[in-house]
């Protein structure tokens, strides 16, 4: 509602300008969620649970898990380490094993990283990327950890030199 220099509005004039402007805001919210729930719906969801041993030996050659299907499509989760200047840091990634897949496949994919304590609290981390057959069959997060923080007994991440950790995927169609 456009208002003229020296004019005012009514305070009917407001009260359906803010009505209109209120109304417009739910509308919208409302597109959001039908949105959201359509995504939802369609996506497929699956749970990695792995655990990795001898983790105070581990390098930056990749452990693999168990593989899991998710989408028709095989997944796996991978841990290694890697170094940034003079830190280490404990990496995690989540990794497309199928072969046999049309190319070139893109998909939106949704997972969450988990690393379990035996304290009962959990290092969360979320990532959401694209994947490809061709260019990334794998994403993940290069710094997790610092690997020290991996370690230090009081976090209770590692028990017996082995660590839990727990990957959400889920697989979006394309659209």
């Amino acid at each position: 509602m456009a208002v003229r220099a020296g004019e005012s509005l009514s305070a009917v004039d407001l009260f359906d300008a803010k009505h209109e402007s209120q109304s417009t805001l739910i509308s919208n919210i409302q597109r959001l969620l039908e949105i959201n729930n359509t995504v939802e719906d369609e996506g497929t969801s699956g749970t990695i649970r792995a655990r990795f041993s001898d983790i105070s030996n581990l390098t930056p050659a990749a452990r693999y898990s168990q593989s899991i299907n998710v989408a028709e499509m095989e997944w796996a989760l991978y841990v290694c380490t890697s170094m940034k200047e003079d830190k280490k840091y404990f990496s995690v990634y989540l990794e497309m094993m199928s072969k046999n897949i049309p190319k070139p496949w893109l998909s939106p994919v949704h997972c969450t990283f988990m690393l379990l304590s035996q304290n009962s609290e959990k290092k969360r981390k979320t990532l959401k990327a694209v994947f490809s057959s061709e260019i990334h069959p794998s994403w993940g997060l290069r710094k997790f950890i610092n690997f020290e923080d991996l370690v230090r007994e009081s976090n209770g991440y590692v028990k017996d030199d082995s660590i839990l950790l727990q990957m959400d995927l889920t697989v979006f169609p394309k659209k």
